[in-house]
């Protein structure tokens, strides 16, 4: 047991890490993802074929959004000091790559079903290892997903609001996880389409609570927000700092502190393209969305919480604490007794959001592979079974398997989304060399048609020329500036046609008729 947990804490992850770190990397430089957001920005936004992506972006958010982005960054300030924040925001950025490249190849490798859309990770892997070999990692992603779905998605999220409830209100943690798991059973009952009318109402209200709560604290301390930058910044070029920030951007970070929160972002993960891939968009115009995921969690949610603690403790946060009482102690600097009852309103909702979104994942993933309504409801009895004891039994053994199927989910998905680097480049290239075209296109026709109005406009009513009573159809149309009426002969509608948009007098023209 102690040679496994070494062996996944400091070989496994830190090597995971990295490989997600060069995918970020290959995917920012070659593929150029931002330059599709700029172009998507520029152009009117097109409605949803079938589901919005507003809603699966929220799907994925409320997976994402979890207690790691309370706990976990006061644990990566702990070990890591201030400068712990400027490498998380530099993991964003490459995060935004990965989660671009990957939500891409989930929407471009999509199938259609009777029932909607759906992709992931399962379809895209079986796509770029060809043969057997894609079918056996397919099926092995597949299981792992499940695995972590019944471990991190259930059992920790469920063992995180039992505890963060019982220090706050003193509940037990048995009755915290029958109450989690009977909401958990009615939300999951209506299926993928009460998931996604939850999560819309759910990610909103958690996130725009929990954002209130922080820009109080901040409001509080404008004065000294200058200082706290600055201090971030000196801070993170020492390798202390940079060890911290791989801890509040990893995995690692889930084992520290009370709450235990989840990764970041789920970059690299192959999780959130299962939300995404029910859109009916442009594979590229979604893995915006990605981008804009990615932001949300990690640049806003995560740099809250870090300035709050930061300025609570003045960069000397206490090491041996747990991560929610860090959090609890910052806040009641500014907020008081409330600030452990209303934290632990916003870990059990973070929670909860989390552990219905991977319950659609583990769903997704028995759906890609073919399984039947009998396995689909021995997976949902298992995974309301998990909420109820992850709330009282939280394990060595439960924290050991969560983080070794998230270290192989994290290696297998960023393996193939750096095999199918070409594909995410092509799809790319397509969209921004078409969106390119249709601009210069429509450029060239608003900029010929402002010229033949400049031209045939007078300068001033006195330039205006005399208007002459006409009885033919087309010189009425022409003296009125409206196109004339179709014309039997193509030659003579030519001519018409060539003089509409000069400045000839009337009377010139109604010669040439």
């Amino acid at each position: 047991m102690q040679f496994t947990e070494l062996f996944v804490s400091d070989i496994l992850t830190p090597a995971v890490i990295t490989l997600l770190a060069v995918a970020g990397i290959a995917v920012f430089v070659h593929v150029r993802p931002f330059a599709v957001l700029r172009t998507a920005a520029a152009t009117k936004r097109r409605g949803d074929v079938g589901g919005s992506s507003l809603s699966a972006m929220l799907t994925a958010l409320a997976g994402t959004l979890g207690v790691g982005n309370i706990s976990g960054v006061a644990l990566a300030i702990a070990c890591g000091g201030c400068g712990a924040v400027f490498w998380m925001w530099v993991s964003a950025l490459l995060a935004m790559a990965v989660k671009y490249a990957e939500i891409l190849l989930a929407s471009h490798y999509r199938i259609i079903k009777k029932d909607g859309s759906h992709g992931g990770a399962p379809i895209y892997i079986k796509r770029a290892f060809k043969g057997g070999t894609g079918k056996a990692l397919s099926l092995l992603f597949t299981v792992l997903c499940m695995v972590a779905s019944l471990t991190v998605g259930s059992s920790v999220q469920s063992g995180a609001a039992a505890e963060i409830a019982q220090y706050a209100f003193g509940v037990h943690p048995a009755l915290c996880g029958v109450v989690m798991a009977i909401c958990v059973t009615i939300c999951i009952s209506g299926g993928s389409k009460r998931i996604g009318k939850v999560t819309d109402v759910l990610v909103p209200l958690m996130s725009g609570a929990y954002i209130i709560l922080s820009l109080w604290v901040i409001i509080k301390e404008t004065h000294r927000l200058p200082s706290i930058f600055s201090m971030i910044i000196r801070s993170a070029m020492n390798t202390r700092s940079a060890a911290g920030g791989a801890v509040g951007f990893g995995i690692a970070a889930m084992r520290y502190g009370v709450s235990r929160g989840l990764i970041s972002n789920e970059a690299g993960c192959g999780t959130a393209p299962f939300a995404h891939a029910r859109a009916e968009r442009e594979p590229a115009e979604q893995g915006i969305f990605g981008i804009a995921e990615v932001c949300i969690d990690t640049v806003i949610m995560c740099t809250l919480t870090a300035i709050t603690v930061i300025a609570a403790y003045g960069g000397n946060v206490p090491k041996n604490t747990a991560g929610m009482v860090i959090v609890c102690e910052a806040y009641g600097k500014y907020i008081g007794a409330a600030a452990p009852g209303l934290l632990c309103v916003a870990v059990i909702l973070f929670a909860f959001g989390s552990i219905i979104c991977w319950y659609y994942y583990g769903i997704e993933c028995l759906l890609l592979s073919g399984a039947k309504r009998t396995a689909k409801h021995c997976f949902a009895a298992a995974f309301i079974i998990c909420i109820s004891f992850g709330a009282v039994v939280n394990g060595r053994i439960v924290w050991l398997c969560a983080d070794l199927c998230f270290d192989m989910l994290l290696a297998l998905n960023t393996i193939t989304v750096l095999k199918e680097l070409g594909t995410v480049k092509k799809v790319t290239d397509t969209y921004l060399y078409r969106f390119k075209k249709q601009s210069v296109r429509s450029s060239t026709a608003r900029s010929l048609l402002s010229q033949g109005q400049a031209r045939a406009k007078p300068h001033s009513e006195t330039q205006a020329p005399k208007q002459h009573i006409c009885s033919s159809a087309k010189s009425r149309s022409i003296l009125q500036n409206t196109p004339p009426p179709p014309s039997p002969n193509p030659k003579r509608r030519t001519t018409l046609q060539r003089h509409t948009f000069s400045a000839l007098p009337p009377s010139s023209v109604t010669r040439r008729i």
